[in-house]
């Protein structure tokens, strides 16, 4: 039973694995590395309440220029595959001092052709709280060959402003989902792991791969299942004339149908 339900499991898992984040290093668990700053200094933080994992990154404003920001160090994108493909970014801010509660904070979306100019700027904002909120935004690409960024902005920084971030995604269909984990065969190991697992070689030297299913099952339920399933999965050992001779293993009236 345990091997049924690691298969349910592995499917229901395969079956609904989530699309390819593209941003490099989203919820700051080790590092802040990918990440640059512009008017700003930034920290790792661990939070109790961090969106993703135990922890965030900080950011405090410290200059008069009147806007701070977080910049991708690299390009999400480098060379985007055509025109007309979307992208959708998401985040999660909040305020990390009183003063900076109510301050815009934009998540911005910026395209660039391979000389720098700029092809298009989408941007979604929120306005901070002492919260975790979501922010979000969509794009659709201009042309083939772009770069394509991503930053998070506050618009009306003063010195000493300061946000936290997390939990940072930029996804796209262009792009493919990541690869759903392996299936786990119902044969890969026993509930026991002193009862040895179905050899490959038994099916190969003749062994009824429904037979074998069955032995898998019968194993919980009953002592004699066990020995016998013992004696089969060793059957690589054995040379042919033996592997004929062991059809004469007396059989079990539970398992004795599937042959």
């Amino acid at each position: 039973m345990r091997g049924l339900r690691l298969v349910l499991l592995a499917c229901a898992l395969g079956g609904s694995a989530s699309a390819q984040n593209l941003v490099f290093n989203p919820s700051f668990e080790t590092s802040v590395s990918g990440w640059s700053m512009v008017n700003a200094r930034i920290e790792r933080v661990s939070l109790p309440d961090a969106p993703d994992g135990t922890w965030a990154a900080r950011l405090t404003c410290g200059s008069a220029e009147g806007y701070c920001s977080l910049d991708d160090t690299h390009a999400l994108v480098d060379g985007t595959p055509s025109a007309g493909l979307a992208f959708h970014a998401a985040a999660r801010v909040r305020a990390a001092s009183a003063v900076t509660v109510g301050r815009r904070l934009e998540l911005t979306f910026r395209e660039l052709s391979r000389s720098g100019e700029t092809l298009r700027v989408a941007s979604g904002a929120v306005n901070l709280t002492r919260d975790f909120q979501p922010v979000e935004v969509d794009t659709v690409t201009q042309g083939a060959g772009n770069f394509l960024d991503l930053y998070l902005i506050d618009v009306q920084s003063e010195p000493g402003d300061s946000f936290e971030v997390d939990r940072i995604s930029v996804t796209s269909p262009a792009f493919p989902a990541a690869a759903p984990p392996p299936q786990v065969d119902v044969l890969a190991g026993p509930a026991d792991p002193a009862v040895d697992p179905p050899a490959p070689g038994c099916a190969a030297a003749g062994f009824p791969l429904a037979l074998l299913v069955a032995l898998w099952r019968a194993q919980s339920r009953s002592s004699f299942a066990l020995r016998r399933w013992s004696m089969l999965c060793r059957c690589w050992r054995l040379s042919p004339e033996r592997r004929a001779a062991s059809e004469t293993f007396p059989r079990h009236s539970s398992i004795s149908s599937v042959r």
